[in-house]
């Protein structure tokens, strides 16, 4: 029997020790990009930089910075312009500033 636990923690060490290289969203998705970023062409022929993994995560979700909340999924449930300022600054905050 899969022991899903398991199975997700094994998925989600390959990122662990690389940096941040990216943050973006579709939608109320928050998308992360870790290690070095390269460039691939996607299905509608647009140039994009993505990174070695990416996470993207579309539950319940927090960033903290010394105890306090910095932001939530709540950032992308707003508007389109809102939730990309949000992404935006999420950006700054960890991959701009680490």
């Amino acid at each position: 029997m899969i022991d899903t636990r398991k199975e997700i923690e094994r998925h989600l060490s390959a990122p662990r020790g690389l940096n941040v290289s990216g943050i973006s969203h579709a939608a109320n998705m928050l998308t992360m990009q870790f290690g070095s970023l390269r460039q691939v062409t996607n299905f509608k022929g647009a140039v994009k930089q993505v990174g070695e993994w990416a996470l993207h995560i579309q539950c319940n979700w927090q960033v903290e910075r010394t105890g306090e909340i910095i932001a939530t999924q709540n950032a992308l449930s707003g508007t389109d312009e809102e939730a990309h300022r949000a992404a935006e600054q999420l950006d700054e905050l960890l991959v701009k500033h680490g």
